[in-house]
């Protein structure tokens, strides 16, 4: 395929009416997932099940990816499974989610829907997780991929932020329902706040598939990048290389695969305080070290995890609009990841809440930061690689090591308490600063895009193709 030596690249303005219903679609995916943590006494009240089972509908959101991720890529790989059909697929499976969680608070036999619509959930989350990179390299010049990541992660948390807030406003007792189960008129106000609450979401997730199914597109009809023109004349040379050996090309890259395990660890990392912070909360109150309503203050702590996150992102996005240094970026936020982290252990140890709410803020500021730069490091170091075969092996171990820290977490909180609990947090994150040190990124796509094209009378698909070595 010749490439057009006079190629203008050319901008849409629909790239942000579609990057704003991703940001929603985001947002109503970490809505799902963050809430059951911080309304647990409910469920177990309301379905006579243990704090163990709640924990699983929060887990089991990692479950379904493991058994799907591979039939997906293979898709990709073959080009059956484009960035429309990852949307479409993605917001089916949250209205779904949507639908079971709304009928499971019907009758308290139901619980197996819970689960079922926490399965659909995995689903939307593993294919929606991986477009802020794929979208923003495809649609955005360089100067607004970092924009354009932060803007799709930061649904992510702002979701995060309404799951646990919003669902501890139907509670106002210090008091665990469970150890107060006469209180049926309580329990049926929650349920009918949840049941209010999932329709509102189900409903937005309809309105966004039908956005998807009519507006979206797999590519723009015109780059918005040198390197994405330059990139399309190795579409043969892809072919020739079966899905095997394409996985093994990224996963002997030392780069691609620290990012893939780092990627993993810094967003399940915050999965210990999703399913136990109001417990947390409970076993100070319980220990007469605080005075406070267990679920509202896990809510808000996380509340404020998810803003630290929310600026975390904003901040790190705009800076690699014109900062392209991933070692140095990444490695800030690894560190700080690890110092807050270890801050809000100490907190917790000395029941100091000024700490806890600082450190949890830049817990969710430095890891979340990381996050935006991994994004950026996958598609930049793997060019000319497929950014959505990249993007979605690049999220290849959210859900083991979601369930391995869950199910691990749960084991030391029975043995141990809330303390260890967030020991084994920090030396996770002590190990993802370790790994950060290790990465050594190469902005291949931005390298490419900065190189000269050739003059027009030298068209030669050998010489197009040396650009991009």
């Amino acid at each position: 395929m010749d490439i057009n030596c006079n190629f203008i690249a050319k901008l849409y303005k629909r790239r942000w009416l579609v990057l704003a219903a991703l940001t929603l679609s985001e947002c109503l995916m970490s809505v799902a997932y963050a809430y059951f943590g911080q309304v647990n006494d409910f469920y177990v009240s309301f379905f006579k099940i243990t704090y163990a089972e709640v924990d699983w509908a929060t887990l089991t959101h990692y479950v379904s990816p493991l058994v799907m991720l591979l039939p997906v890529l293979w898709m990709i790989h073959l080009e059956k499974f484009g960035f429309k059909k990852v949307v479409i697929c993605a917001t089916a499976s949250l209205l779904l989610s949507f639908l079971c969680s709304t009928v499971s608070l019907v009758n308290n036999n139901l619980f197996a829907l819970v689960i079922a619509g926490q399965m659909f959930n995995g689903i939307a989350s593993i294919l929606l997780m991986s477009t802020p990179s794929i979208f923003a390299t495809l649609w955005f010049p360089e100067n607004e991929v970092g924009t354009a990541i932060a803007i799709n992660t930061v649904g992510m948390f702002i979701g995060v932020g309404i799951g646990t807030v919003v669902p501890t406003l139907a509670t106002n007792e210090k008091s665990s329902l469970v150890s107060n189960s006469v209180n049926a008129n309580k329990l049926q106000h929650i349920k009918k706040f949840l049941i209010i609450m999932n329709t509102v979401m189900l409903i937005l997730s309809a309105i966004i598939l039908l956005f998807f199914a009519i507006f979206v597109t797999d590519v723009p009809p015109t780059p918005p990048t040198k390197a994405q023109q330059l990139k399309s004349i190795q579409k043969e040379e892809k072919q020739r290389l079966g899905f095997i050996q394409t996985s093994k090309q990224l996963f002997f890259d030392k780069t691609f695969l620290l990012a893939c395990i780092l990627f993993g660890i810094t967003t399940q990392l915050v999965t210990l305080e999703y399913i136990m912070m109001s417990e947390m909360m409970r076993e100070l109150v319980e220990n007469d070290l605080l005075s406070i309503n267990a679920d509202r203050f896990g809510g808000y702590l996380l509340a404020v995890y998810a803003v630290g996150a929310v600026v975390g992102i904003l901040v790190t996005g705009k800076i690699m609009d014109f900062n392209k240094h991933y070692y140095i970026l990444s490695n800030i936020a690894s560190v700080l990841t690890f110092a807050s982290t270890l801050a809000f252990a100490l907190g917790f140890r000395f029941a100091n809440l000024p700490t806890l709410f600082v450190s949890n803020f830049f817990s969710g500021f430095g890891s979340k930061a990381l996050m935006v730069v991994l994004y950026e490091i996958a598609t930049q170091h793997t060019y000319p690689m497929d950014e959505i075969f990249v993007s979605t092996w690049l999220t290849v171990f959210l859900g083991p090591v979601g369930v391995f820290i869950g199910e691990i977490g749960r084991v030391l909180f029975n043995s141990y308490g809330s303390l260890s609990v967030l020991i084994f947090q920090s030396v996770f994150a002590f190990a993802c600063a370790v790994m950060t040190a290790l990465i050594s990124p190469e902005p291949s796509r931005l390298a490419t895009s900065d190189r000269k094209m050739p003059e027009c009378e030298v068209e030669n698909n050998d010489e197009l193709l040396s650009l991009l070595q």
